[in-house]
């Protein structure tokens, strides 16, 4: 089961109803402002799903110990957080 369809798979038993995409790109006008917002640590009061379509890079999770562990995710990766947990994202890439 590839990404997109793991994640139309995941929205349709978490019945869920919000979904928000991000596109990152230096070309664009909200760059500084939206890798800025997503660089900060932060958590959501809801369990967060993240499908990448494309590039690469960092999501920084905080773990129940507070030790901070880092994913390198890209084209294709699916990540589900658990509500109320912290985390961080950076660009590598932004093809």
């Amino acid at each position: 089961e590839d990404g997109a369809a793991m994640l139309d798979r995941i929205r349709r038993e978490k019945t869920i109803r919000f979904e928000d995409r991000l596109y990152i790109s230096p070309r664009r006008d909200d760059y500084a402002s939206t890798t800025e917002m997503i660089g900060r640590e932060h958590k959501h009061p809801d369990e967060e799903v993240r499908y990448f379509e494309q590039g690469t890079g960092y999501l920084d999770v905080r773990d129940p110990a507070d030790r901070w562990l880092r994913l390198q995710v890209g084209p294709g990766h699916l990540v589900v957080l658990p509500a109320h947990t912290y985390h961080r994202f950076s660009p590598a890439s932004l093809q």
